[in-house]
């Protein structure tokens, strides 16, 4: 049986929050986007990273966070021929108008919508299904994201196509676990410029948003 081209998988973390910290001064929202048949492949990728890791020391699941340098470099490795793709968002927190940094909610659906815009207009698939681990609750309403992304579609036109959004907790979701992964290198690059987990990914990126552009344009921020 051939895999399915009509729908998409879309995994989503967020790294540091919608707050302002001195020493965080970017937000990030990555996206794992897979089809049917990438699906598998990176399940079995997580289980193994976890199983690895689980020699030594005891844990529920994988937190980049939480992972040493060896496990984090054990993780990008296993994962580095794996077909996937990464869309990601990164904010400068100082440069986002106050009105709309003070509506965490707005702002987080605003930003996932930035992320994964591309995908939605430029892809012939017409179902997609997002989710995203119950912690980002705490910045989102469930359903409030589904229906904010319906509706940008149709402001664009766009009528065929259908987003689903469902919450999960991490420990039950092994995509999850892989794109907290992802979006940690992501963070470690913007706020220390520490890029060499980003360069285990850095292929698999397409699409890239920058907010706003401008603060990108105006300083010497390596891309």
């Amino acid at each position: 049986m051939e895999p399915r081209t009509d729908r998409l998988h879309i995994y989503i973390d967020e790294s540091s929050t919608l707050g302002i910290k001195e020493d965080e001064p970017y937000f990030v929202v990555c996206a794992l986007v897979l089809n049917e048949a990438q699906k598998k492949p990176i399940k079995n990728s997580v289980k193994r990273i976890f199983r690895q890791i689980s020699l030594t020391r005891t844990l529920d699941e994988l937190h980049a966070s939480e992972m040493s340098t060896p496990e984090k470099q054990f993780a990008h490795n296993e994962f580095f021929n794996k077909e996937f793709s990464i869309c990601y968002l990164i904010a400068h927190k100082q440069s986002i108008h106050a009105n709309l940094f003070k509506k965490k909610n707005v702002c987080f659906n605003y930003f996932v919508y930035l992320a994964l815009k591309n995908i939605f207009l430029e892809t012939a698939v017409t179902d997609f299904h997002i989710t995203i681990d119950t912690r980002s609750v705490k910045v989102t309403s469930e359903k409030s994201l589904e229906e904010y992304l319906n509706t940008q579609l149709v402001q664009c036109g766009v009528y065929d196509k259908n987003i689903y959004v469902n919450y999960g907790d991490s420990k039950n979701f092994t995509h999850l676990q892989a794109v907290d992964l992802f979006a940690n290198a992501l963070f470690a690059k913007y706020n220390f410029g520490r890029t060499h987990f980003y360069s285990h990914i850095s292929g698999k990126v397409s699409h890239r948003e920058l907010f706003p552009q401008r603060h990108f344009d105006e300083t010497t921020h390596t891309l």
